[in-house]
């Protein structure tokens, strides 16, 4: 079989199988869904994790940064409260004490020289003094008059406070020097007031203060060091276009106000996934083919319910029904199978019911072919008599067996079993011509009410007759006064309504409105008769009721549908 297509393909599947590939695309959406929002979820995580990891190794960085100055800061403190040195430099020299100055000097020289031996970081160290007896020896002791500019630290205890900065050297290969600058101080000859002795300048290398290591988790992180005024100190700082693609991370520095940056850019969110594709493909595997089973039960399921539906659909078109589904579940499909199983049982009903329909109207018709035999001879022998009538003038003779007729030949109707609501009124006519010649004696009067719309209609034969008789024979009989028949036809919203009223003495209307047999008296047979005739012709479509009447005696309304 070929397919010129998805859409061809998918409507040449059978109910499982559309269900199963309706389902599967389903799945495959929601796996690739769950997947991505997986990776998104585990790619944020990473990277809040990396983010807080970061900032915590910053925070490290920082620490050790300004531990490291610390200990730079230790060096200058050292000299600061040496003793040594404050000797040597608050003396004063002059005179016979040249030779005792030159001592002094060339001693804190050799004492300055081993204080850098033991601390190779120190790059530089100069006294910047005030003494004018101290003259310039080397770099160690240099007149405060050759600085260029004196440094104007804020005020602290003894000069404790060191102010910073930083010397680029002119050769790239050097390595920057951070120079650390104090105020020294001296007591006074009354030993009371603290006299400025000069500038304690201390180059140290940047090197053993920022040795501290990319620790970031972030390969690609750049690290660098501002000083107060923003100033880079260490490290380079990525260009402003760089700096929109990841994170600022930035730790302070409080005591000489640097702040320690970093720039860590944006993780890949497959980076580092590469090791665990193989077993995210295996799980996916397994699960798609946990679900695809999954869905081929469900639609197995649901289609095998359907198939069974189907198979009952099938079992009632060829007749039998008899079959049942009996699903137990309570779901739609259930409601449908219950559906089902009550239309195959009403249909049963139906069928049974056209069924003995059809067999009482065949009866029916036999028994009326039966019947026209003899009433065709009666008619003809009754027309004998009429024209015998005739000759000798025997009006009244005539003129009953005129309307018995009329009778006979409206009864007769060519074997038809429908007429219409005018021939049923002739007839009528005719019958009640012949029983007022009988009740002469006791004359009873009778009017018609048909309206025009009604007239047309078609209704079975003889449906009027049979009460138009019972209102004579049970209600006129010893009446004592003159009796009257009203019979009545209209149409009202699709139902054609007949009536037969009389003023007589009245029957029992609750044994004729119970139903009658064929055992029963010749008024209950013929009530009995109608009402089997309307049944096999209209259903439960027409009625006909027994009342009594508004003015006396006996009702009957038959409804039956009208045609539009």
């Amino acid at each position: 079989m070929k397919f010129s297509g998805p859409r061809q393909f998918y409507r040449s599947l059978n109910v499982n199988g559309k269900l199963f590939f309706s389902y599967l695309w389903v799945i495959l959406g929601a796996v690739v869904a769950m997947g991505a929002a997986a990776i998104f979820s585990l790619n944020t995580y990473r990277e809040r994790n990396i983010q807080d990891l970061n900032q915590s190794q910053l925070s490290r960085i920082a620490g050790s940064i300004s531990y490291n100055l610390k200990l730079s800061s230790r060096l200058s403190d050292i000299l600061f409260t040496d003793m040594v040195v404050n000797r040597a430099l608050a003396q004063r020299y002059a005179g016979a004490l040249e030779v005792w100055r030159a001592y002094i000097q060339q001693g804190l020289a050799d004492h300055l020289r081993q204080f850098r031996v033991i601390n190779p970081e120190i790059l530089s160290m100069s006294f910047f003094v005030t003494n004018p007896t101290l003259l310039r020896y080397e770099n160690f002791i240099v007149p405060i008059a050759s600085m260029t500019e004196i440094p104007n630290p804020e005020p602290g205890p003894l000069g404790a406070t060191i102010t910073y900065r930083f010397d680029l050297p002119k050769d790239s290969s050097q390595p920057k020097v951070l120079i650390m600058e104090r105020l020294l101080y001296n007591l006074g000859e009354d030993q009371t007031v603290l006299l400025p002795m000069g500038v304690l300048r201390l180059g140290v290398n940047t090197q053993r203060i920022f040795d501290t290591g990319n620790l970031l988790y972030s390969h690609d992180s750049v690290i660098w060091t501002e000083d107060a005024s923003g100033t880079v100190v260490n490290g380079t700082r990525p260009p402003l276009s760089e700096l929109k693609r990841g994170a600022l991370l930035q730790e302070s520095i409080q005591t000489p106000g640097w702040v320690v940056h970093a720039f860590v850019p944006r993780a890949n969110p497959f980076e580092g996934l590469s090791d665990s594709i193989p077993v995210m493909l295996l799980v996916a595997v397994l699960s798609l083919g946990i679900l695809a089973t999954a869905s081929q039960l469900v639609s197995r399921n649901f289609t095998r319910r359907i198939q069974r539906q189907l198979n009952h659909a099938l079992q009632i078109a060829s007749g039998n029904f008899d079959s049942k589904i009996g699903d137990p579940s309570g779901d739609e499909i259930s409601r449908l199978s219950a559906s089902l199983d009550a239309l195959s049982g009403r249909l049963k009903q139906l069928i049974d019911e056209n069924i003995e329909r059809g067999v009482s109207l065949k009866a029916a018709e036999m028994t009326a072919l039966q019947a026209q035999i003899n009433p065709h001879m009666l008619y003809n022998t009754l027309a004998t008599v009429y024209w015998m009538a005739r000759d000798i003038e025997a009006h009244d003779i005539a003129e009953v067996t005129d309307s018995l007729v009329k009778f006979f030949r409206y009864s007769l109707n060519k074997g038809k079993e429908m007429i219409r609501v005018s021939d049923e009124i002739e007839q009528i006519h005719a019958y009640l011509r012949i029983q007022q010649y009988r009740f002469k004696d006791s004359a009873f009067t009778y009017e018609v009410r048909v309206d025009p719309g009604a007239e047309d209609q078609m209704i079975p034969k003889l449906i009027l007759q049979p009460f138009v008789e019972n209102a004579i024979l049970h209600g006129m009989e010893n009446l004592g006064r003159p009796g009257h028949i009203r019979i009545e036809g209209a149409v009202d919203r699709k139902i054609l309504r007949l009536s037969v009223q009389d003023n007589g003495v009245g029957i029992e209307t609750d044994a004729l409105n119970q139903p009658a047999n064929r055992g029963a008296t010749s008024g209950g047979f013929g009530i009995f008769n109608v009402r089997e005739r309307l049944r096999l012709h209209y259903g439960t479509g027409a009625t006909c009721r027994v009342a009594a009447g508004d003015t006396g005696g006996t009702r009957v309304v038959v409804e039956l549908p009208a045609r539009v």
